[in-house]
C-alpha cells in the first residue's frame, strides 16, 4: 500500500468515530455510505463485500472535506449538490430549499386526484398547472413527469432560483415554463392566465418557531423560503388564495402544503375566500400538512 492510502474498511470505521460526535448511529452510517458512493463510486454492497479495497489519497481527501463540512452541520445535499425527490434527482444549492418527504406526499395527492378526475370525466383536455414559489422546481417537474397532457408553469421571485429550476427541468427531461413573479403582488399578475390547478409550498414557519429548528436548516437553508413574520403567518396563503380565486378555471383546485399548527387557520382563510370542498389532510406522521380546496 502506498503512503497516504487506506482501505475503505479502515476509513469507514474512522469516519464513524468522527461523525458520531455530531450525528446518531443511523445518520452516521447513511452519510458515510452516501459519501463513499459519491466520491469513490463504491456502492453499499461493494463496501461491505470488499473492506480491503484501497482508496487513493485524492479521493480520501475529497471525502474528508465533505466530512468536515458535515461536522459544521452543512446538509449533505448541499455538499454533493443534489437531492432525491419523488424518484428523481434534483440539483440544489444555497438558493433553494432541500426537497422534503412531506412535499412528496403533496405531489402524490395531486397526481392521484387528477388521475381520478380524468377517469371520472373522460376528459382529454390539457390541464394547466401553476406551482407558486417553485424553488428547485421539484413539485412542478414531478407533476409534469408523472402526468399526461399537462402544461406546467412554475414561478418564483428570484432569477437565481429559477436558474436552478430550469437546470432541473432539463436534467429530468421535462418541459416546464418558469417565470419570475412575486405572489405578494398577485393583483399585478393577470398575464399568467387561467389554471386548472394551483399548488404551492410557501414559506410558513414563524420566527418564533426558530428555537425548534435543526441547526443545519437554520444556518444553511434560505431564510426567505422558510420563514414568515409572527404578525402575519398566513401572508402567502392569503395572497395565493386571492390570486387563485381569480385564476382558477371552473372546477379548478388549489393544493397547499402548510404549517402543521396552522391547519384550522388555513381552512378558515379558504372559507373566507368562498372555496368549496375544503380538505385538510395529515401526512404519514399524523400531522396536518396539506390542504385542498375547489374553486
Amino acid at each position: 500500500m502506498k503512503k497516504n492510502q487506506a482501505t475503505v474498511g479502515y476509513l469507514f470505521r474512522r469516519y464513524k468515530e468522527i461523525l458520531l460526535t455530531v450525528y446518531d448511529n443511523r445518520e452516521s452510517e447513511s452519510l458515510r455510505y452516501l459519501l463513499f458512493e459519491e466520491y469513490a463510486g463504491l456502492s453499499r454492497v461493494k463496501l461491505m463485500a470488499e473492506p480491503g479495497l484501497v482508496i487513493d489519497a485524492d479521493i480520501q481527501s475529497s471525502i474528508e472535506k465533505a466530512i468536515n463540512l458535515l461536522m459544521e452541520r452543512v446538509p449533505v445535499q448541499y455538499i454533493i449538490g443534489r437531492a432525491q425527490f419523488y424518484g428523481m434527482e434534483f440539483f440544489v444549492n444555497e438558493h433553494v430549499l432541500i426537497p422534503r418527504p412531506e412535499t412528496e406526499e403533496l405531489v402524490e395527492w395531486i397526481i392521484h386526484n387528477l388521475r381520478l378526475e380524468k377517469e371520472r370525466t373522460e376528459s382529454h383536455k390539457p390541464l394547466k398547472i401553476l406551482d407558486i414559489g417553485t424553488g428547485s422546481g421539484c413539485i412542478a417537474i414531478s407533476l409534469k413527469k408523472h402526468l399526461e397532457n399537462v402544461h406546467v408553469t412554475g414561478t418564483d421571485i428570484f432569477s437565481m432560483i429559477l436558474s436552478t429550476a430550469r437546470k432541473n427541468a432539463r436534467h429530468n427531461t421535462v418541459k416546464v415554463t418558469f417565470r419570475n413573479h412575486n405572489i405578494l403582488m398577485w393583483d399585478h399578475l393577470k398575464d399568467l392566465g387561467m389554471f386548472d390547478v394551483v399548488v404551492s409550498n410557501p414559506p410558513y414557519i414563524t420566527l418564533a418557531e426558530q428555537k425548534f429548528m435543526k441547526e443545519n436548516i437554520l444556518h444553511y437553508e434560505p431564510w426567505l423560503s422558510l420563514f414568515v413574520d409572527d404578525s402575519h403567518p398566513l401572508i402567502f396563503y392569503d395572497a395565493i388564495a386571492g390570486f387563485a380565486r381569480q385564476h382558477l378555471n371552473p372546477a379548478g383546485r388549489i393544493f397547499l402544503e402548510i404549517n402543521e399548527s396552522k391547519g384550522k387557520d388555513v381552512v378558515d382563510l379558504l372559507k373566507g375566500y368562498s372555496y368549496n370542498d375544503i380538505e385538510l389532510r395529515k401526512d404519514l406522521n399524523g400531522k396536518d400538512r396539506m390542504v385542498c380546496a375547489a374553486e
